[in-house]
C-alpha cells in the first residue's frame, strides 16, 4: 500500500497507466465533458466540499475532474470492496485528489476510508448504495447541519433511502439520480445488461449460447441482462415477486416461473433486485452440478454467500474471481465472491453509459446547491427528491449530440390534440419575465372530456418558451393563477392542484395531457428560481 497526506491507493506507480485509461474515458464521455466545459466557465460550486463513496473506475475519475473543474473540492472512497480500479486511484491521487481505495479492501478499510470522506466535512455527498449517507446519520450526526444534500446513484441506495425515509431517520434531502430516465433506462439497462455478461464471461469464460439463464428480477437492470443473454442465444427464465414486472417478462417473451422450478434447470443465475436472500441454500441444493452464480446487485447479500460457504463440504478458488463449493458431491461456481460481478471481474459499464450517468450526478450537484434555501428539511416533506424533467432532457439531448444525432422538434404551429408529457407553467410575475427577455405565448386549448375531469376548467397556460421563473409561494401563486386565468375560480385551481400532488412547497409536477403545438418546459414550484 502507497499512503500520502490525503491519499491511500494500492501502488502509486500505476498513475502513468491509470492516466490512459482516463484518457479513453473522455474520448467516450462526450456529454459529460459539455458539462464540465460550462462548469470551468461558470464556477458553480465553487468552495463546496463533495464527498463521495463511488466505485472508483475510469468514468467516475471523469466526474471527479468535472466537479472540480466546477470549483469543488472532492474526496472520494469506494462503495465497493471489489470495484476499484487501481491504476485509477493512482491517478486520481497523482492529480491531488483526496482518494482512499484499493481493490479487495478489508471491512475494516472499506469503513476507515468512509470515516476519511466524512472527516473531510463534505457538503454535499456522492453516494452508491448509500453507506455514506447511512455512516453520517448514525455515527456524525453533527455534521447533518453543514450538508446541503446528497445524491444517489442506485436502486439499492434509493430502496435504502426510502426505508429511512419512512422511519423518518433521512435528516437531508438527496437527491435520486437513479430515478433520472437517462440513468435508469440506460445506465440499468444497457449497463448493466453488457457488463453484467462481461463480467461473468471473464470470470468463466463460459458459452451464453444453448444455456438456461435464470434472471431474478425484472426491473431495469433485469430487463437489460435478459435481452443481451438472450441476444446471446441463451434460453432466459425470469423470476419475480412484482406482478406486472412478470408479466412484462411473459409477454416480452421470456419464461417466467418460480424460483425453486427454475433452480431445477438453470445453467447460469443472476441476481438484480437490489433485495437480499433471492437465491437461499434450499436454492442452490436444488441446482445441476456446476452451475454458476453471480451477482449483479449492488451488496453481495442477494446470494447467501455466508450459509452456502457453510454447507459447502469443499472450496477452492478456480481461477481470479471465481470459485468452487462442492455441495451435496454437486459442483457450483461464484462469480466475483457474491459481490457485483460487472466491476469484480470486469470494468463495469461502457463510458459511454457512465457519461450520461454521470451528467446527473454533477448536475444534481449543481441543483442542490442553487437551490439550498428551498430544498425541504427533516419533517417538511419528501426527502428523496428527482431532478426537474428538463435537467433530464437536456441530458438526453448533450448524449444525443455527443454521438451526432440530430433529431426533429415540433414547429411552433398547432398540429393538433397530440399527446405529450407537459408539466405546469406558472409565472408569478409576467412584467419580470419580459424584462428578462423571456419570451412567452398564451396557448388556447380544448381538453378532451376525461382530462377535464382532472384539471377543471383550466383553458389557458403561460409558456415560457425554455425558461421558467417561479417564485411564488401557494398562496400568491392561487392569486396569480385567478389574474391569468379569469375564468378559473381560485378553488377550483387549490382542487387541481391537491388532486394532482403538488402542495409540496418543493414538488416538481409532470402531467401527461393533450397539448397542441410546442411542449414547453413548465415548472410549479412555490419557492424555487430555477432558470435554464
Amino acid at each position: 500500500m502507497d499512503a500520502g497526506k490525503d491519499y491511500e491507493v494500492k501502488d502509486i506507480k500505476l498513475a502513468e497507466q491509470g492516466l490512459k485509461n482516463l484518457e479513453l474515458a473522455e474520448a467516450r464521455m462526450g456529454a459529460l465533458l459539455e458539462v464540465r466545459k460550462r462548469f470551468a466557465k461558470e464556477k458553480p460550486l465553487k468552495g463546496v466540499r463533495v464527498g463521495m463513496a463511488l466505485h472508483v473506475t475510469k468514468e467516475t475519475a471523469i466526474l471527479v475532474r468535472t466537479l472540480r473543474a466546477g470549483g469543488a473540492e472532492v474526496a472520494i472512497t469506494g462503495c465497493n470492496p471489489l470495484s476499484t480500479q487501481d491504476d485509477v486511484a493512482a491517478a486520481l491521487a497523482k492529480e491531488g485528489v483526496r482518494v482512499w481505495a484499493y481493490k479487495g479492501e478489508s471491512t475494516e478499510d472499506y469503513y476507515r476510508y468512509l470515516g476519511r470522506v466524512i472527516a473531510f466535512r463534505p457538503q454535499v455527498t456522492i453516494d452508491d448504495g448509500c453507506d455514506l449517507v447511512s455512516e453520517i446519520h448514525k455515527k456524525h450526526p453533527d455534521l447533518i447541519k453543514e450538508i446541503v444534500g446528497g445524491c444517489e446513484e442506485t436502486t439499492t441506495g434509493i430502496i435504502r433511502l426510502h426505508a429511512m425515509e419512512k422511519d423518518n431517520a433521512l435528516k437531508y434531502p438527496v437527491v435520486a439520480v437513479n430515478d433520472n430516465k437517462t440513468k435508469h433506462l440506460l445506465d440499468n439497462y444497457y449497463g448493466t445488461g453488457q457488463s453484467t455478461l462481461d463480467g461473468i464471461m471473464r470470470a468463466s469464460n463460459i458459452l451464453f449460447a444453448g444455456k438456461s439463464v435464470v434472471v431474478c428480477g425484472y426491473g431495469s437492470c433485469g430487463k437489460g441482462v435478459s435481452l443481451k443473454a438472450k441476444g446471446l442465444g441463451a434460453n432466459v427464465i425470469v423470476t419475480e415477486v412484482d406482478a406486472f414486472r412478470a408479466l412484462q417478462a411473459a409477454l416480452d417473451g421470456f419464461r417466467v416461473m418460480k424460483l425453486d422450478n427454475a433452480a431445477r434447470i438453470g445453467d447460469v443465475f443472476i441476481t438484480l433486485t437490489g433485495n437480499k436472500s433471492v437465491i437461499a441454500l434450499k436454492h442452490m441444493k436444488l441446482m445441476k452440478d456446476t452451475a454458476l452464480l453471480a451477482n449483479s446487485g449492488h451488496f453481495d447479500a442477494e446470494i447467501d454467500v455466508a450459509a452456502l460457504r457453510k454447507a459447502a463440504t469443499a472450496t477452492r478458488r478456480m481461477r481470479p474471481f471465481l470459485d468452487e463449493y462442492v455441495l451435496g458431491g454437486k459442483r457450483l461456481y461464484l462469480a466475483g465472491e457474491g459481490r457485483l460481478v460487472n466491476l469484480a471481474a470486469a470494468e463495469g459499464h461502457p463510458s459511454e453509459v457512465m457519461s450520461t450517468s454521470f451528467c446527473g450526478q454533477a448536475l444534481a450537484v449543481e441543483h442542490l446547491v442553487k437551490n439550498k434555501a428551498a430544498l425541504p428539511k427533516a419533517g417538511g416533506g419528501s426527502m428523496v427528491i428527482t431532478l426537474p424533467k428538463g435537467i433530464d432532457d437536456e441530458i438526453a439531448r448533450l448524449q444525443l449530440t455527443a454521438m451526432g444525432v440530430r433529431f426533429d422538434e415540433l414547429t411552433a404551429e398547432p398540429v393538433g390534440d397530440l399527446p405529450f408529457a407537459v408539466d405546469v407553467v406558472l409565472v408569478a410575475d409576467v412584467d419580470d419575465a419580459l424584462a428578462r427577455g423571456l419570451a412567452y405565448r398564451v396557448l388556447k386549448i380544448s381538453l378532451p372530456s376525461v382530462l377535464a375531469e382532472r384539471v377543471y376548467v383550466l383553458q389557458e397556460l403561460l409558456v415560457v418558451s425554455r425558461a421558467v421563473m417561479a417564485v411564488a409561494r401557494l398562496e400568491a401563486l392561487l392569486k396569480v393563477a385567478v389574474e391569468l386565468f379569469g375564468t378559473l375560480h381560485q378553488s377550483s385551481l387549490h382542487r387541481t392542484l391537491q388532486s394532482l400532488s403538488v402542495l409540496s412547497p418543493y414538488k416538481l409536477f409532470s402531467h401527461s395531457c393533450f397539448f397542441p403545438g410546442r411542449v414547453a418546459r413548465i415548472l410549479v414550484n412555490c419557492s424555487v428560481k430555477y432558470v435554464r
